[in-house]
């Protein structure tokens, strides 16, 4: 981008001349009203663009796919890696519920492993024992 006063070129998103410091004058800038235009909104925008490239304007948590992660640790994860630089927010909510689901399948292993495995077994051999007597 040119700037108007000195004619330097300039990044195209920058928002000043860096030889004589003018305001550039952007499209980027003039998508809204002026009722409705907060310099917050752009310069989150324009961090989020410089972060992730092209970000989603629709990008928020999605509880649905978090709860789809949990159930289904490897489509989380398969998802937050597709959708980690287009909808970060969404990507967040998969990989969220996929460590979760992950961490809670481990303790339920665990716990099943330790505690209720001798049960079954002790119910099992008790229920051999007198199932082979009647045979």
């Amino acid at each position: 981008m040119y700037c108007k006063n000195c004619g330097k070129l300039n990044d195209d998103d920058a928002r000043f001349c860096s030889s004589c410091g003018e305001k550039l004058e952007s499209d980027y800038y003039h998508d809204c009203d002026e009722n409705d235009c907060r310099v917050e909104d752009y310069e989150r925008k324009d961090y989020q663009r410089a972060k992730y490239g092209e970000v989603n304007e629709n990008d928020a948590p999605s509880v649905g796919y978090g709860i789809l992660s949990f159930f289904i640790p490897i489509v989380g994860i398969i998802l937050f890696v597709t959708w980690n630089k287009q909808s970060p927010k969404k990507a967040k909510s998969c990989i969220i519920g996929a460590i979760i689901g992950i961490v809670v399948t481990l303790i339920f292993e665990a716990i099943g492993e330790y505690y209720l495995l001798p049960i079954l077994e002790e119910w099992l051999e008790s229920y051999m024992g007198y199932y082979s007597l009647i045979i």
